[in-house]
């Protein structure tokens, strides 16, 4: 009892607090994860312990014994105790909340005494919770534009606009970005195919006509799927272009990659977000369609006329009376009204 209501002093106090007060105690490591997280409060409230210790130039173990020693249950407690200052608007001033070239300490540390220890929780309020979420989602944005190298941007376009045949492939989480991309790639050029997630030898069955004149883009982040790596393994013994869509230069799709681009994919909750991902390849797109205007608005223009003349685009109305089903294009009436 007597624990819980240290820790529960400690989380109202705030991190940062804690964090002044304990500074020079702290071993060389534990320092590196105290400095990031007062330059930029607002990613560390985002990130895992991994990622935090990484970017602080520490470990994973360095940023859960950290947490450890400001009274803190675990490394979520304290994450949790930066997103409810997040909340709660104490950072909103901060440079990693999308103020630049300002210092670190324009927000209170002490916001949370200032506006009550009954201020709600990110967990505990859907309004806390919505802010909490999309500010973290626009950080991961913010940090894919900076992990992206132009160079390999720029070399991605040109091994898609080089290809005869351009190849997709995503599987388990990955897979609906797989399918968005394929279908954006359609508007542009012929002979873009989205593999499906069947078994490895379907897959295989799917891509064996590969060749060097061909490009596949695997976008794959974690859970990796194995099936994705073997994909790539046999295109790359048919030397074709690969492209990688992922989250970390380590990523084992990587192994193959002519060219890679990383995107951040950080926990947002039992979910990885897709958000920063998703980005990047609406950036590929448009890239892409800039370039060949022309036949995008085409193609526009062909499936709109083909539904139209099918009955595929228009409004779906059901009878309830009668239990028909109707299919009416929009615009003028077959009847010559307006």
């Amino acid at each position: 009892m007597e624990n819980g209501m240290q820790q529960r002093a400690e989380t109202e106090k705030g991190v940062l607090d804690l964090l002044v007060e304990r500074y020079a105690g702290l071993g060389r490591g534990k320092r590196r994860v105290a400095d990031f997280i007062f330059r930029d409060p607002v990613r560390a409230a985002f990130m895992t312990a991994a990622e935090l210790g990484e970017k602080s130039g520490a470990s994973e173990a360095t940023a859960i014994r950290l947490a450890a020693d400001l009274g803190f249950a675990g490394f979520p407690q304290m994450q949790r105790a930066l997103g409810q200052g997040l909340a709660r608007g104490g950072f909103q001033e901060l440079p990693g909340a999308g103020q630049e070239g300002e210092g670190t300490q324009t927000a209170s540390p002490n916001a949370a005494e200032e506006e009550g220890s009954g201020a709600p929780s990110p967990g505990d309020d859907p309004g806390a919770m919505l802010r909490y979420t999309l500010l973290a989602d626009a950080q991961r944005i913010r940090d894919t534009l900076t992990a992206v190298d132009p160079q390999a941007f720029a070399l991605a376009l040109e091994l898609l606009d080089s290809a005869r045949r351009i190849y997709v492939v995503g599987l388990r989480e990955s897979g609906v970005l797989a399918k968005m991309m394929a279908r954006s790639l359609r508007m542009i050029y012929d002979g873009v195919c989205l593999l499906d997630g069947g078994s490895e030898n379907d897959l295989l069955e799917q891509v064996m006509r590969i060749s060097g004149e061909d490009v596949i883009v695997a976008i794959s982040f974690p859970r990796y799927s194995i099936r994705t790596v073997k994909v790539l393994e046999y295109a790359s013994s048919r030397s074709a272009g690969i492209i990688t869509l992922t989250d970390s230069v380590h990523s084992p799709v990587n192994l193959y990659a002519s060219c890679s681009l990383q995107a951040v994919c950080g926990m947002g909750s039992f979910l990885e977000s897709m958000t920063a991902p998703l980005s990047l390849i609406n950036a590929i797109v448009c890239a892409l369609a800039a370039r060949h205007e022309d036949e995008v608005l085409r193609s526009m223009r062909t499936v709109e006329r083909a539904a139209g003349e099918h009955q595929m685009l228009g409004n779906e109305e059901m009878d309830y009376f009668e239990g028909s089903i109707e299919l009416r294009p929009f615009g003028p009436s077959q009847g010559g009204g307006a």
